[in-house]
């Protein structure tokens, strides 16, 4: 019995050596927690980005296809980067300003996407305000695919300490010249930002005096106080305008005078005479500006173009308005005998003009009404020959941007 057993445990010896002893070719099984990886001997296991089943499965379930695009030409085909939407700001950045080859990440601004208008949204992302990628490709419950950028002339840290401005400016002729983008200190006021303006206009401006205006639907709903501060004003839903002051109101003036408002209109029945090849008689008087007798009550009052701003005197007739509106304007004269003059009230239809009716009398009658100055304008109503702009039923509708200098 003895005997058997010290064979048995010989034998076993015997096989222990056997499966010991190193063999060409053969695999040794290593393992890991969730998986077996097989290595030649003497050979370095594979340097792997995921190296473990756990890693490669959240790679999966995380990895994201996001395309970038301009965000001054948003329709562009862009580029794609394959990121993880764990991914934190600083590390989308990065990774896209590497694709770009800008060496500073920080001069990277990105705008995210609007799932109802496939359009950017209308406010930039501030500066590590969205903590990673998953907060970045969402819209109000929809998650997408898309980010706008844009590569900045500065930091964006630094640039989000400056108020940044969009001022159009306008000429004596009311018509659009250029776009300025401005930048100042968020304690900085309107006059600072005229100064900043005009610096920049050239000769022909050199000296003269500024305004700025807020414009909305071609109508001025503020004209801002020099003295008032920038860090509220708003230029993604106002247009800021900015214009020289005409020398005739740069000079006090004596009681009756008054700074008024005058519009580009259109009205329905307008429009229906001007497409059958027809116009309204002209009243007495002349200069194409028909009575008061010719109203249509159920009219409805469209602005379109540039409006401004005009003094008129105390006992100054629509006929002497209007030589300075057609000077001031630059209108041929055969086209400006087209044209039709109306006052035009928030609480009444517009009121046809002649010549011989004095202004100052109207606005003076409608003041006893409570209607704001803006409420009580002088409206031109003529044909619309400005470029025609698709209507949008949307108010993230993107057009071609205008030439911006800086």
């Amino acid at each position: 019995m003895e005997v058997e057993q010290g064979e048995q445990q010989q034998q076993q010896q015997q096989q222990q050596q056997v499966l010991q002893q190193p063999q060409p070719g053969r695999q040794q099984q290593l393992q890991t927690d969730q998986q077996q990886l097989l290595q030649q001997p003497g050979q370095q296991l594979l340097q792997c980005r995921y190296p473990s089943v756990p890693q490669f499965l959240s790679y999966i379930r995380n990895r994201r296809l996001v395309t970038f695009k301009k965000l001054e030409d948003p329709k562009e085909p862009g580029l794609q980067l394959e990121l993880l939407q764990e991914y934190d700001y600083d590390t989308v950045t990065a990774s896209l300003a590497a694709k770009l080859g800008v060496d500073d990440p920080t001069k990277i601004r990105l705008t995210q996407h609007n799932a109802y208008s496939s359009m950017p949204q209308r406010q930039p992302v501030k500066y590590r305000q969205l903590a990673n990628l998953d907060k970045l490709l969402q819209h109000t419950g929809h998650v997408v695919d898309v980010l706008y950028y844009e590569v900045l002339d500065m930091p964006l840290p630094q640039l989000e300490q400056l108020k940044s401005l969009r001022v159009h400016f306008h000429s004596d002729k009311t018509e659009f010249v250029a776009e300025h983008v401005l930048r100042l200190p968020r304690d900085s006021s309107v006059a600072d930002v005229l100064q900043d303006l005009s610096g920049r206009l050239g000769p022909d401006y050199a000296g003269r005096r500024l305004r700025l205006l807020e414009v909305y639907h071609s109508k001025i709903y503020k004209i801002f106080d020099p003295a008032e501060d920038i860090a509220n004003i708003n230029d993604n839903y106002w247009l800021l305008r900015a214009e020289p002051v005409p020398a005739d109101e740069a000079v006090e003036h004596g009681s009756g005078t008054r700074l008024i408002h005058v519009y580009h209109i259109s009205t329905p029945k307008a429009d229906a005479n001007n497409a059958a090849g027809g116009n309204a008689a002209p009243a007495a008087g002349g200069g194409g500006f028909i009575g008061s007798a010719t109203a249509n009550a159920a009219a409805t009052v469209t602005t379109f173009g540039d409006p401004f701003l005009l003094r008129i005197g105390a006992n100054e007739t629509l006929g002497q308005v209007k030589v300075r509106i057609q000077e001031k304007l630059a209108v041929q004269p055969a086209e400006f005998d087209t044209w039709k003059a109306a006052f035009v009230s928030i609480r009444a239809a517009p009121e046809y003009l002649a010549d011989s009716d004095i202004l100052e009398f109207k606005f003076a009658a409608a003041e006893g009404h409570q209607a704001s100055a803006e409420s009580n304008y002088l409206g031109l109503e003529h044909e619309d020959k400005g470029p025609k702009r698709p209507i949008s039923s949307t108010r993230y509708t993107y057009e071609r941007p205008v030439k911006i200098y800086n």
